[in-house]
């Protein structure tokens, strides 16, 4: 098992410190993603394929989403408590 903090966490390993293609993990590993350190929302990534580098990918792309995103912190309609 592995645990990675965010960059603001002044704790070692962070997440800036490797790329997702220099870990150690096979196809049909786990991944637990907190997006929001505040609020906590975790995710579980499963990791289906892996494929060789595209070179003239410049970012990642989305292949699937699953609902719609929540508010981000200062978007409109978001309540303020």
């Amino acid at each position: 098992m592995f645990e990675f903090t965010h960059p603001f966490v002044d704790i070692p390993p962070n997440t800036n410190d490797f790329r997702l293609g220099e870990l150690p993990i096979e196809v049909g590993n786990h991944l637990q993603f907190t997006f929001d350190l505040l609020d906590e929302w975790e995710f579980d990534l499963q990791l289906e394929k892996i494929e060789p580098a595209n070179a003239k990918m410049k970012k990642p792309k989305i292949l699937e989403y699953h609902g719609e995103p929540p508010a981000q912190y200062g978007e409109e309609g978001e309540d303020e408590d």
